[in-house]
């Protein structure tokens, strides 16, 4: 079992002729072989261990050398020395971690030496036999004077101890017990003595390394001795029956080779598995190379793994064109040192045969020891032993290659395993960048243009509001920004006279005009047909704004080339200033559009946002006084539009949303949006959310005492959410209703949590903690992500309409949702989609897993007398009796 340690080091040794891999060379060359050529040289301690070992060995045979050798012995000795080769040659591998622990039956030819022969001979046995298949493997000479001084020590410890212990005859059970005597302590000190050179040639051995010792020492050690005494039994009794013990050794380590084959492959598939999940999960092409790298070099037991990408790849592959990493020493201790050269591969270079080939394709084995001239001259100029090289392959293309060499261990070489492995790997991390890419290509489809290729409405909305809330946060003060509105002048007639497509050609020629006369760091958008929109940060001025202005006009007045002819098309500007208090980015690009309405009165000309613009802020004044008394009057109603189950269990109402409106005594029936920002500019929010809770509340009791298990769902704005109020109104009136708090559903917007979250986030848990339900609505519009969402106490997201109206004809839009939903329901929230309007919206819904639908399609919003009838002439088969009650659904 000596020897199993033993040869533990060798393999450890690796690192050491390489420079104990844990640090990437930056010497500036190019191939990641020169980090192995360059290596330093192997740490002192390995020099004062080996020293110390061969000074124990003298010590120890200085004795044992006066012991007469009798000349019967000389053939036993050449019989031992034959077992020693065979026993060493014949391996069985046990791979724990990044070490390769080698069991090779050389401890039970040992145990047979101590009883037949005189220990002198035992030593040239056992060292000679050792130094022979050293020197047949061609090890590095620093391992030969390690193992040997190894074998010598060890050799003499257990045929010292053997003497001293056992008795004159050496036949029956009496002697068994000295030879576990002698043998266990030469076996103990082979795995420290081994333990010791890895701390000199890696790192400190961490508790699991330690821990390794145990079952190598006092469970294969012993096992192994057992051997060797039965062998000794046999001979004593019959020479010739040791060849049945022969025989039986041999059926076990060829079954046990095939089990360790069978386990490897299960742990590697498991591995594999793992892999795949990190994958997905990376944030970036970089850190997915980097684990690709990490996985090919642990999984295969190489010293190093490369990367190289072509330089005409994917845009979705990452920047650089070569990531090397490193590994060595234990896992706890190890480190990925990760570096990007600056290296050149193009297609069609013939400086590297082997990854030309691997460039078309193939994939290639370079074994250790290869014939070939070509793989023996690559494998000398990178100074390495053995590799594997795979090609990398997007759905398209060959992208580039992994390159893995330098397997760890003399005996070992890379085979087609670890090839088809490295394949997996590859193929693995190719997918991923091509699911990368589909999903960046439909949110880009869904955040730009298709005709100009600049952003779209949403996306512009979605910078101004970043834009507004950096500008508000800024120490020194808000930070000034401003919104431009572009028509262009004359453009229907362009496309009545020339042509649609004409038409689309003006446009994408002003396009470019803009995107060299913007100044940097603005975004510029094609907001609708013939509308582009401006966001200039930092102006330092009004004035400075129009400037901007002015340059933009300058740019519009040159005239355009279009089919041979040239066309002047000029433009109309309306300008808008932020931020401004109360005014979000919706509102500032809605003063934009005030002014540019405006200044149409006037073709070519600018017109700044001013309040006199705005001709709908007499009425919203006027409307102020009305509300509070409408508050009081109760001339608020409520409507409902119900949700149902999509799928399985379709058509089951789960529940509805409660809408509210104003039946104003002279302008007739008011949406929300011409009263609800009145009363958060004038403290009439709380009245208001006490209003439209009391009511919807009050309804939800009465459905439930006819049997109608429904939850409603009432939307909260900003004011409403930041009441620190809020969470002991919701109570005392759910308490005043007689309603369950998880019949009601509580919706807030994107924009209503990530305006104020300090402030939002202890609320919304309040509310949780009540057993209210909370729901994101209009998700998809704002800019928080699914992943913040596990910080929220939500148990529901509603896609905004807006992606959910034209599914059906658009695929970014059917794309984006679906995206939507799975990140969703791996997070563990429902989704609810809103505004499904036409039958294809709802069975794409059904097919990507949407839980819950509401929209036109389903039902209009109705007054509680209609929706009661709705519900009793057929809502769906699993719509509530309003009769008996069925089992509870879930609250939406």
């Amino acid at each position: 079992m000596h020897d199993k340690c033993a040869q533990n080091v060798v393999n450890s040794f690796a690192d050491v002729q390489k420079g104990l891999r844990g640090s990437m060379s930056r010497s500036g060359s190019n191939e990641a072989g020169d980090a192995v050529r360059d290596a330093p040289a192997p740490h002192w301690g390995l020099w004062v261990l080996i020293a110390t070992l061969a000074s124990a060995a003298v010590a120890l045979w200085v004795p044992l050398g006066r012991v007469p050798v009798p000349a019967s012995d000389v053939w036993p000795g050449v019989g031992l020395l034959v077992a020693f080769v065979i026993a060493e040659r014949v391996e069985i591998h046990v791979e724990i971690r990044r070490q390769s622990f080698i069991s090779t039956g050389a401890d039970a030819v040992l145990v047979v030496g101590l009883f037949f022969v005189a220990p002198l001979v035992l030593l040239i046995a056992r060292v000679g036999g050792g130094a022979l298949v050293l020197l047949g493997r061609r090890t590095d000479p620093l391992k030969i004077l390690f193992n040997l001084a190894l074998f010598a020590t060890e050799t003499g410890l257990a045929a010292l101890l053997f003497r001293a212990l056992a008795p004159a005859d050496l036949t029956g059970p009496q002697a068994w017990l000295p030879a576990y005597a002698a043998m266990l302590p030469s076996q103990l000190l082979g795995a420290l003595s081994v333990l010791l050179a890895i701390s000199f040639a890696q790192a400190r051995p961490s508790a699991v390394d330690l821990r390794s010792v145990v079952p190598v020492v006092f469970i294969g050690g012993p096992f192994e001795v057992t051997l060797g005494l039965l062998a000794v039994d046999l001979l004593q009794r019959e020479p010739w029956a040791v060849l049945l013990l022969a025989v039986l050794g041999a059926v076990l380590a060829l079954a046990y080779r095939g089990h360790a084959a069978l386990a490897r492959r299960h742990a590697t598939l498991n591995e594999v598995y793992d892999f795949t999940r990190a994958v997905v999960a990376a944030h970036n092409g970089h850190d997915a190379l980097a684990l690709l790298l990490g996985e090919a070099c642990r999984l295969t037991h190489a010293s190093a793994a490369t990367v190289h990408l072509v330089e005409d790849r994917p845009p979705e592959w990452p920047e650089m064109l070569a990531l090397t990493t490193e590994l060595g020493g234990s896992r706890q201790g190890r480190r990925n040192a990760l570096s990007d050269h600056a290296e050149t591969r193009p297609r069609g270079s013939p400086a590297d045969p082997l990854h030309e080939r691997v460039l078309a394709g193939e994939s290639i084995v370079v074994p250790r020891g290869t014939q070939d001239p070509t793989m023996r001259a690559w494998l000398d100029t990178r100074g390495v032993p053995d590799a594997v090289l795979v090609p990398l392959t997007d759905t398209r293309e060959v992208v580039g290659s992994l390159e893995i060499v330098d397997r760890l261990g003399d005996a070992a070489s890379f085979t087609d395993t670890d090839r088809r492995l490295a394949e997996t790997l590859a193929a693995q991390v190719a997918v991923a960048f091509d699911n990368s890419r589909l999903l960046d290509r439909s949110l880009y489809d869904a955040t730009h243009d298709p005709l100009t290729g600049l952003p779209n409405r949403a996306l512009f909305l979605a910078r101004t509001r970043e834009e507004l809330e950096r500008a508000r946060a800024a120490v020194a003060g808000p930070a000034p920004l401003s919104v431009v509105v572009l028509d262009v002048d004359r453009f229907k007639d362009i496309n009545e006279t020339l042509g649609h497509q004409s038409g689309d050609g003006v446009l994408r020629r002003i396009a470019l005009r803009l995107r060299e006369a913007v100044p940097a760091g603005s975004t510029l958008a094609r907001i609708g047909g013939d509308e582009f929109a401006v966001l200039m940060v930092d102006p330092c001025a009004d004035v400075d704004a129009v400037d901007r202005v002015e340059g933009l006009r300058l740019v519009m007045q040159e005239p355009l080339q279009v089919d041979e002819l040239t066309i002047e098309a000029g433009a109309t500007y309306g300008l808008a200033i932020g931020p401004a208090p109360g005014v979000d980015a919706a509102g500032l690009l809605q003063r934009a559009d005030i002014a540019l309405h405006a200044a149409k009165e006037d073709p070519g000309s600018m017109e700044a946002w001013r309040p006199a613009l705005d001709t709908a802020s007499p009425r919203r004044l006027a409307l102020v006084g009305e509300l509070r008394r409408a508050l009081e009057r109760g001339e608020l109603r409520m409507d409902y539009q119900p949700k149902v189950v999509l799928g399985q269990g379709e058509g089951e109402v789960v529940g509805v949303e409660a809408l509210v409106r104003w039946q104003h005594p002279e302008l007739g029936m008011l949406p929300p949006d011409d009263f609800v920002p009145l009363a958060e500019r004038t403290g009439l929010m709380r009245p208001l959310t006490t209003v439209v809770l009391r009511v919807a509340l009050a309804q939800c009791r009465k459905w439930l005492d006819l049997g109608c298990r429904m939850g409603v769902a009432v939307n909260l704005s900003v004011r409403g959410l930041v009441d620190p109020e809020l969470p002991a109104l919701v109570a005392t009136l759910l308490d005043d209703a007689g309603v369950p708090p998880e019949a009601l559903t509580i919706e807030i917007t994107e924009t209503t949590v990530m305006s104020d979250v300090t402030r939002t986030l202890p609320l919304l848990r309040r509310l949780a903690d009540l057993g209210v339900a909370l729901s994101v609505d209009d998700f998809g519009t704002g800019y928080s992500s699914l992943a913040y969402l596990r910080r929220l106490p939500v148990s529901e997201i509603k896609i905004d309409k807006s992606f959910v109206q034209d599914m059906g004809t658009d695929p970014g839009d059917a794309a984006i949702v679906e995206t939507i939903i799975g990140l969703a329901h791996h997070l563990g929230l429902r989704v609810v989609a809103e505004g499904v309007e036409d039958q294809r919206s709802r069975d794409l819904l059904v097919q990507s897993g949407c839980d819950v639908g509401q929209g036109f399609l389903i039902s209009r919003p109705l007054q509680p007398d209609r929706l009661e009838a709705w519900l009793s002439v057929g809502a769906g088969e699993g719509a509530p009796s309003l009769r008996a009650p069925t089992r509870r659904a879930s609250h939406a």
